[in-house]
């Protein structure tokens, strides 16, 4: 009888609206999208875009075939609505704004 070592990760997603936590005990070797599967989220999140640009262990991004060590934390990241480059140009035209009534 073959012995199958299990490690514990845990599966992470935060919505707007609601967070999703499950610890789940995979096989040894397992991948991300092995942990993702698992813990069954998209039965709760049906809409939810899985794919190797929103997924991390650790705020590490990671690919979806990512091996999984115990005590990992999987990271199912919300698309962002806004790039960081152009929230830094908004940032810089609002504090134009301000500082010209100033002069």
């Amino acid at each position: 009888m073959d012995v199958v070592n299990l490690i514990s990760v845990e599966v992470i997603h935060l919505s707007k609206i609601r967070e999703f936590r499950k610890t789940i005990r995979i096989p040894a070797g397992s991948t991300v999208r092995d942990a993702i599967s698992h813990s069954r989220i998209e039965s709760e999140f049906p809409d939810l875009k899985i794919d190797k640009n929103t997924v991390g262990v650790f705020s590490r991004k990671v690919g979806l075939d990512h091996l999984l060590e115990e005590g990992d934390r999987v990271e199912i990241y919300r698309p962002l609505k806004l790039s960081p480059n152009e929230i830094r140009k908004l940032r810089a035209l609002r504090a134009g704004e301000k500082t010209k009534g100033k002069l």
